[in-house]
Formats: C-alpha cells, structure tokens, sequence
C-alpha cells in the first residue's frame, strides 16, 4: 500500500477529525461563557456582599455592636433565602457552618474559649469568602486584564506579546490533539493485542513515528509553558482549594488575633458594662434554614 491508496483514507480522517474539532470546540466555548456567567453572579450576589458585610462587622471595635452585626450576618446566611445555597464551593459551606455552630455555642456557653473560638471561626470564615472572591475577580477578568496590558504596551511588544499569545494557544491545542491520538493509538494496540487477530489496524503500524512527535510536541509546549510563566503572563491563574483543617490551634487563634483585631474578652462579662447588649436568639425551624454540606 502506497501514499496514493491512503489518500482517500486521509482525507476522510482529517474531515472527521476536523468536525469533531469545531463541535467539540464550539461546545466548550459555550460550557465556558456560561462558567463565566455564573462566576459573575457569585461575585455579585454570594461573595462581594459577604465580604462588604465582614468588613463592616471587622472595622467595628464595639462588643456590643460587633455582635449585632455578627448577628444580623448568621440571619442573613442562615435563612430561607440564604445566597449560601448557590455556592459552589463545599470548603465556605463548611466554614459557615462552623461559624455558626460556634455562634450559639458561645450563646449557651459564653465563656473566654467559646469566644476566642467563635472569632477565630469568623476570621477563618473571612479568609476563605475573600479567597474565593479574588479567584473569580481573575477568572472574569483576566482576559480585559490581557486586553489591558496590551494597550499599555507600545507596538513592538503588542505585536510581541500578541504573537506569543497566538503561538501558545496553537501549540496547545496541537499538544492535546497529539496525546489523543497517542491514546487512541494504545488503545488500539491493546485491542489487537486481546483480539489476537491479523485484521489492519490504522494507527498502531504509525507508533514509532507519532509517540516520538508527540515527544517532541510535547516539549515544545513545556518551553512555552515555561516563557508564559516567567514573562508574558497569559492567563496564568490557578486555582489549588486546601482541605480545612480540624479544630483551632493556639496559632491560628493568634494569627487571626493579630490580623483581625476583635474586643478582648473580659472575665467579668456578667457585670452589666461588659455584658453583650443582645439577646441572641435560636432561628426558629419555621423562619430560618441551616445551610449545611450534603
């Protein structure tokens, strides 16, 4: 068999692959626009309004006032219309729930460990909120960020960082082709190898000329991957969640003590000038939901 008899072969493959290119394509851009919608809303609606109202309950130095304010936030994500239910992330439902567990914990108990455990909840709770807002800041973002370097720049770079950008997203591209082809290429050969039959295969008889290609594609991407990361900067944005940790050491205590200053707790909370100004009460099942992690 001759170039001439695989032409017809060829061209066909390249038609199918090249649709299934565009559908596959065209799919993804859409998954993407409305991962970009939805990220939007989360930082309208979920994350930008809790960090507004933790900021006002951190800038407040009252005792008294901060509860009212602390207290107002757990009706406000404790309730039926909580924005808690349209977070994606399981790590803030869990932080709120401690927050919350702790807040009437302090209510029934209120005690200097109960209350130092109820900020150090809220700090940690903060911490994470505003994680979370930064990350979706850059996702919707980060494309006008590019766009906005550029007109920054003067033409030669333009031109240079725009050349690099078309390049990388090329490379790319070809890179992820080329390992699907090599995955198709061992799967085939294993299917041959179960079979044990003479029948013609496409692509195995190809392997010492496409695994080596894709070796060398594949390094190619890396140096690109490597210039992106050291200077050009093209959506380079990861997102790498921690599994929370158990329980509030003495460190955290003290980190979040001297990052998010609370009132100190007065050991003699029962006098009237020291004494929380509130009744703090227990949601009713009828009025409030907990938001919990399923």
């Amino acid at each position: 068999m001759n170039i001439k008899d695989l032409l017809p072969y060829i061209s066909t493959l390249v038609v199918i692959i090249g649709w299934f290119f565009a559908y596959f394509s065209n799919k993804r851009a859409k998954r993407y626009e409305m991962f970009l919608t939805k990220t939007e809303i989360n930082l309208k609606e979920i994350s930008g309004p809790m960090i507004n109202q933790m900021n006002i309950i951190l800038r407040d130095q009252d005792k008294a006032s901060r509860f009212l304010k602390l207290q107002s936030l757990i009706d406000n994500l404790g309730g039926v219309k909580s924005p808690l239910f349209l977070e994606s992330s399981p790590e803030i439902i869990y932080r709120y729930n401690r927050l919350e567990q702790y807040f009437y914990q302090y209510q029934t108990e209120p005690n200097e460990t109960n209350y130092e455990q109820l900020w150090t909840a809220f700090g940690q709770f903060y911490e994470r909120v505003l994680r979370k807002l930064e990350e979706c800041h850059r996702v919707v973002f980060k494309s006008f960020d590019w766009n906005y370097r550029m007109e920054r720049k003067n033409p030669f770079f333009r031109l240079l960082f725009e050349s690099f950008r078309i390049s990388y997203e090329f490379i790319t591209g070809i890179t992820q082709f080329s390992l699907l082809v090599c995955v198709l290429t061992l799967i085939e050969f294993v299917a041959h190898l179960v079979e044990r039959t003479a029948t013609q295969v496409l692509l195995v008889k190809y392997a010492p000329l496409i695994f080596p290609l894709t070796a060398m594609i594949i390094i190619f991407w890396l140096c690109f991957y490597g210039l992106n990361h050291a200077i050009f900067n093209y959506k380079k944005d990861w997102v790498r969640p921690k599994k929370p940790a158990e329980g509030f050491g003495s460190y955290t205590v003290d980190r979040i003590k001297k990052k998010y200053p609370y009132p100190t707790y007065d050991d003699a909370h029962n006098n009237q000038d020291t004494q929380p100004a509130i009744d703090i009460q227990q949601p009713a099942n009828s009025d409030q939901d907990e938001v919990k992690v399923s």
